[in-house]
C-alpha cells in the first residue's frame, strides 16, 4: 500500500517538474527572442551588444540546467558560444582603448 502511494505522489511530482521546466524553456526561448529582435539590433554600442551577448548565454545555461539529452547539450553548446564571442568583444574593446590612450571606462561587473 505504501509503494503505490509513493509512486503516484512519485507521478505528481515528476509531472509537476515537468510542466516547470517547459514553462522555462519556453520563456526562456521567448526571452532570447526578445533580445534577439528589440534588443540587439537597437544597440549602438558594443558594450551593450556585449550585455546582451552575456544576458543570452546566462538564459541558455539556465536552460541547460534543468534539460536533459541532447536538448541540454545545445543549450549548453550555445551558452559557451555566446560567451566566447561577449569575450572576444570584451577583448576587442580593452585593445582598441588601450591603443587609443584612453581611459577605461569600461564597466567590468556589468559585463
Amino acid at each position: 500500500m505504501k509503494k503505490k502511494k509513493f509512486e503516484t505522489k512519485k507521478g505528481y511530482l515528476d509531472q509537476y517538474r515537468s510542466g516547470l521546466l517547459q514553462d522555462l524553456i519556453t520563456k526562456g526561448k521567448r526571452q532570447l527572442s526578445i533580445i534577439d529582435g528589440f534588443c540587439i539590433d537597437a544597440t549602438g554600442k558594443v558594450t551593450t551588444l556585449i550585455f546582451f551577448q552575456k544576458m543570452k548565454a546566462d538564459i541558455n545555461r539556465y536552460m541547460a540546467e534543468f534539460s536533459n539529452g541532447t536538448e541540454r547539450q545545445t543549450f549548453k553548446t550555445e551558452a559557451l558560444m555566446l560567451y566566447q564571442k561577449a569575450e572576444q568583444n570584451y577583448k576587442m574593446i580593452k585593445e582598441n582603448k588601450l591603443q587609443d590612450h584612453q581611459e577605461e571606462t569600461i564597466d567590468c561587473l556589468r559585463l
